[in-house]
């Protein structure tokens, strides 16, 4: 919060839903989520399905009990034949 580039926003977690709507309505270009406990791998993987990014999106998931990140990232990108596929898997 203390880096003047960031543009930063705070919601509390509820459900993917009520996260849904604040994305939607502010595009970001990362999330980080604190997940305190063990991973709900259910929850956030139902999170980065139904997120839809403007262009890239990455999503953080952080765990303050074991020091652990996970790192997401999202694109949706059309296809137009397999040399489009092979190129992104180069590429990585």
């Amino acid at each position: 919060m203390r880096e003047p580039e960031l543009q930063v926003a705070s919601v509390t977690y509820a459900d993917p839903t009520t996260i849904l709507k604040e994305v939607e309505s502010a595009y970001p270009d990362v999330i980080v989520i604190s997940e305190a406990g063990p991973p709900d791998l259910p929850q956030t993987s139902e999170l980065l399905h139904r997120i839809l990014p403007q262009e890239i999106l990455r999503v953080i998931v952080i765990r303050p009990d074991d020091n652990i990140l996970e790192v997401y990232d999202k694109q949706c990108l059309k296809v137009t034949s397999n040399d489009d596929l092979i190129a992104l898997i180069k590429n990585r």
